[in-house]
Formats: structure tokens, sequence, C-alpha cells
């Protein structure tokens, strides 16, 4: 049965009431909400943290119909030698007939006291500003934005953006991509110097993280486990899981998974037309102060031999330590932005107000990234 509060339209159904669609379906339900629904339903029908009594799909009703909508994908949050049930929220959608009348600030409302009734936490990334004032005033703790850094084989994009498609742009272009190319032999004897790259399945992955045991510098960080990895990866043809260990130790330093799209929709509102190698996730498996430049370094190697013109990693790893200069890559714009609000009885430390104390990367952050 669906739980609705007439009075302001919202309501929230839960994991195990889409399992039985005919009992579940909201009144006057559009086939655009069913097709969506059905496909958000089988997704979460492999992820390893789902429930029947966790409530994923929020939403605000006016008129008999669906006016906004929020998802909710589950998660574990670890923390010292505890265990929190939690929610990643995404795919925020309001009509827009029904924009500018506070539907979106009254389902966030409903959807954090929801969550906080079932002892749940929860949290958001890529929220634009206007987004954020809303959820600081709604109480919500925003630690910040985790960094972006990237990497460019072309110049491009940028130069059409501020120039427009003139011959000028092809002349400068053809300049950078010459030197890049110069630099390029140095990063990838750099990254192949004393580690090997190995190109692996998800099984592959699986056998890796089951035979050894994740390093995490920071505080508080999501679940990572096989399980998790191998149902965000799916069957998806454009992500590619490598393992790194040591030449001579044969030791295994850890894993990064990066996905390979052409970006043909303004990217940062801005660039397009252009190949795009996001680092989505990494772990490391030694307890070595580099493992993580590392595998950023094997990342660039990998990037650097690819089709791909641009190389982005997000993450809070180089925010207590700068990712090394010697990497090729540069701290652009502001990055991710990262919200979350948790039970009072959970009596988090003043630590988890900042950013540099959560493990945070497209994978483990952003739960929509590979849907």
């Amino acid at each position: 049965m669906i739980e609705t509060e007439e009075s302001s339209g919202f309501g929230f159904i839960t994991f195990g009431e889409l399992e039985n669609r005919h009992k579940s379906r909201p009144p006057r339900e559009s086939r655009a909400n069913d097709a969506e629904w059905s496909s958000f339903h089988e997704r979460l029908r492999g992820c390893p943290d789902i429930y029947d009594s966790f409530p994923c799909i929020f939403y605000i009703e006016v008129d008999n119909a669906i006016a906004c909508r929020f998802f909710a994908v589950p998660d574990r949050l670890f923390v010292d030698d505890k265990v929190y049930q939690w929610a990643w929220a995404g795919a925020l959608y309001t009509e827009d007939a029904y924009r500018g009348k506070g539907l979106a600030t009254r389902l966030v409302r409903g959807m954090e006291k929801t969550l906080r009734e079932r002892n749940i936490g929860w949290g958001g990334v890529f929220s634009n500003d206007i987004a954020l004032a809303i959820y600081r005033k709604l109480g919500f703790t925003i630690p910040g934005f985790a960094p972006r850094y990237l990497m460019m084989k072309t110049i491009r994009p940028l130069l059409e953006y501020h120039l427009g498609k003139r011959k000028i742009v092809k002349v400068f272009d053809v300049f950078y991509r010459t030197l890049a190319k110069a630099f390029s032999p140095a990063l990838i004897v750099r990254a192949h110097g004393k580690y090997e790259m190995e190109i692996v399945d998800a099984d592959g992955l699986s056998a890796l993280l089951q035979s050894t045991r994740l390093h995490h510098a920071q505080r508080y960080h999501f679940d990572s486990s096989a399980e998790r990895l191998r149902w965000k990866i799916g069957k998806r043809s454009d992500m590619s899981i490598c393992t790194v260990r040591e030449k001579k130790r044969g030791r295994h330093i850890g894993y990064f998974i990066t996905k390979t799209r052409p970006i043909t929709e303004p990217f940062g509102g801005k660039y397009k037309d252009f190949m795009l190698m996001t680092m989505m996730d990494y772990g490391v498996c030694s307890d070595r102060a580099d493992g993580f430049g590392i595998l950023v370094s094997q990342a660039v190697g990998f990037f650097m031999k690819s089709n791909a013109e641009v190389f982005e990693l997000i993450t809070t790893a180089g925010t207590e330590k700068r990712i090394d200069w010697s990497t090729g890559l540069v701290k652009a714009g502001r990055g991710m932005s990262f919200k979350y609000s948790i039970p009072s009885t959970w009596n988090f430390e003043e630590d988890s107000k900042c950013l540099t104390s959560w493990e945070l990367n497209h994978f483990s952050a952003d739960a929509f990234a590979f849907y």
C-alpha cells in the first residue's frame, strides 16, 4: 500500500511495493512514469543492499497526477566498526507546469522525514547553488565540493565554446595536440615503470577483492564490496576494469574503473563533442601512502593510449595530499557538491562535517552515475 499525506500530496513507494506493481500504482499514473519506474525497479532488483521496506520512490501528487518525484538507491555507510543504512537521492524531476511552486522543497522535506523515521541517512551530489541553498535552509550538512581534476589531449571544445568554430581554433588545437603528444611518452613510461596494469572483467575484480582487503584512507566510506561493484558495472560496454600490481613482488596495489563515452550535450553546461574518460572508481589494496597516486598514474597512462580526448577524476583523496603534478592532471572547477542528512541518534562527531573525512568519487557517491 502506498503511504501518502493527503494534506501535502506527498507519498512514497517501497521496493517491495514495486515488486507488486498491481498494488502500488499511484492514481492515474502515466505511461511515461510507468516505463521509467519499471526501468528503475529492474535496476534495483540486482542491488545487493536492497530490501523490501526500503523507500525508493518519493513523489508529490497534484490533481491525481505525479507532479514531482525523487528516486533513492540504498547503500551502507561504514564508520569505524559501525555500519549505517544509507540512501543516495537523485533524478529529481518536476513537471514543467508545476515548477516554481515549492513542490521540490516539500518533497525533500517529506523524504527526509520518512528516512529519518526508518533510521536511514541520505546524501546527494551534483547540486547547483540554488538547490544547495534550499538544502542548507532545510538543515542539511554541506561539507563542500569534491575536486575535479582534468587532463586534455585537445582544447578544441574549450576554444569552440569561447571563440566559435573559427579557423584559429584548429590552429591552436593542432599546436596543443602536438605538445600533448610530445609529453605522452613520459606519462606512459612513468605509469608502467615499476608496475603493471591488467584489464580484467567483473570476475577478475571479484577475485581480487575476495583475496585482499581494501585500505580506506577516510573514516567515512561506503559499500565497496565485490557484489556492489559488480552490480554497478553490470553489462556496460563503456567501462574498463583495471588492476595494478608491482612487477617484482607481484603484490597488488589496487584497481580502478573507467568509463569512456562521447559527450554530445554540454559538459558542465559548456563543452561538447569530445570523447571523455572518467575514472569512476578506485580501490587501494596496499597500505602504502602512495597507493592512490600509483593508481592515478596508471589511469593516466591508460588514457594516453586510448581514443579518449579528455580525462576526468573527481575525488576527495587529493584534498589532504595534493595529486602529484607529474600525472598531468590539473584542478578544474568546483567539482562535485556533497550534502547529507542523518538521524540525530547517530551522534556523528564534528569531523563528519569535513569533506576530507569522506571517501567520495563517482561510484561511491553518485549512485546514478552508472544508471
